[in-house]
């Protein structure tokens, strides 16, 4: 005969059918709830990167990078010009080659308008000197120099081009 206990419809049998589909339902339904949690963060993250990636292109990347480009141009166009002119040249030639050398050592790196969190990606991908500005490229400041630099070059063997990158 069986206990009163046994017939006892609060008494939950831990091998019953109902019990373990239960459990198994209540971990399936934590694992996809943590999971939908992680993918929501993860695309919440990302999202906000590309944002802030989009506005620090379209404000400084692509403007330091088209003047960059236009100056490296500007002053390769300059040298062969200059190395297919007379001795007389030689002078200039020295010279804008040597902005030439120093425009290819332009490379930007994060500057002092970055977030913390840009800093610490950026200390992570350069290295902690570099992205402090301590590394091998110039500063925004030398790169108007070396502009200064290569319009009077310019205007010295008489081409007046405007640069035209503001």
């Amino acid at each position: 005969m069986q206990s009163s206990q046994d017939e006892s419809p609060w008494v939950e049998d831990d091998n019953a059918p109902s019990h373990h589909a239960e459990a198994e339902w209540t971990g399936l339904s934590t694992n996809f709830t943590t999971a939908g949690y992680r993918d929501g963060i993860s695309s919440g993250k990302e999202a906000a990167l590309q944002e802030g990636f989009d506005a620090g292109f379209a404000r400084t990347g692509a403007p330091r990078g088209r003047e960059l480009g236009v100056l490296r141009g500007l002053a390769a166009a300059l040298l062969l010009y200059l190395s297919r002119s007379s001795p007389a040249a030689q002078p200039a030639q020295t010279r804008v080659r040597e902005i030439v050398d120093k425009l290819a050592a332009v490379h930007f790196r994060p500057d002092e308008e970055a977030t913390a969190l840009h800093k610490a990606d950026a200390d992570a991908q350069y290295g902690a000197d570099e992205a402090q500005g301590q590394g091998q490229s110039p500063p925004v400041d030398d790169l108007r120099a070396l502009r200064t630099q290569l319009e009077s070059a310019l205007l010295e063997v008489g081409l007046n081009v405007p640069l035209g990158v503001d």
